[in-house]
């Protein structure tokens, strides 16, 4: 994720150092991947569980409340980002709308999906853990195609400030 993050950052610096209009998208998709760097690391959302839990009183598939919080964080983005992605080209916006998609498939649905299963039968249960190594495969292959889908629009679109090595 930090290394979505740095090559978003010099993707906004390549976009401001050419006065482009999109020099803003790429700052919020590098500072939001600061952000799930972060989180990742020091479980964030972990934090919001309980809080959400006093307040709606959650279970089912809410049981782990931040996603309650999480789903309209990522219809925010999305229309914050929306003009943004449609000025990319074609095959940039569908990969990263695709990565997009199974990054929160894996990281909010799948982690709904497995709520009711980690309420029944806890956290050791065979059939929770294998929700949660789906729910990371997810989350991987999502970060993992998005960086392949950034490097690409990098080396398609403006190779001048990528490093050389010889």
């Amino acid at each position: 994720m930090i290394a979505c993050a740095l090559m978003l950052f010099l993707q906004a610096q390549q976009a401001s150092a050419e006065r482009s209009k999109q020099r803003v998208g790429w700052l919020l998709l590098a500072f939001g991947f600061v952000y799930l760097s972060m989180d990742e690391t020091a479980s964030i959302h972990e934090i919001l569980i309980e809080k959400v839990k006093l307040v709606f009183h959650t279970s089912g598939v809410f049981t782990f409340g931040w996603v309650l919080v999480a789903i309209p964080a990522v219809i925010v983005v999305l229309l914050l980002l929306w003009r943004f992605i449609l000025r990319l080209p074609r095959r940039t916006q569908l990969l990263f709308l695709g990565s997009g998609a199974i990054y929160v498939f894996g990281a909010v649905g799948l982690e709904m999906l497995g709520a009711p299963i980690f309420e029944a039968q806890g956290v050791d249960a065979p059939s929770y853990i294998a929700f949660v190594v789906t729910e990371e495969t997810f989350e991987i292959v999502g970060i993992s195609l998005f960086l392949t889908a950034l490097l690409l629009h990098v080396h398609r679109e403006q190779q001048s400030w990528l490093l050389r090595v010889r």
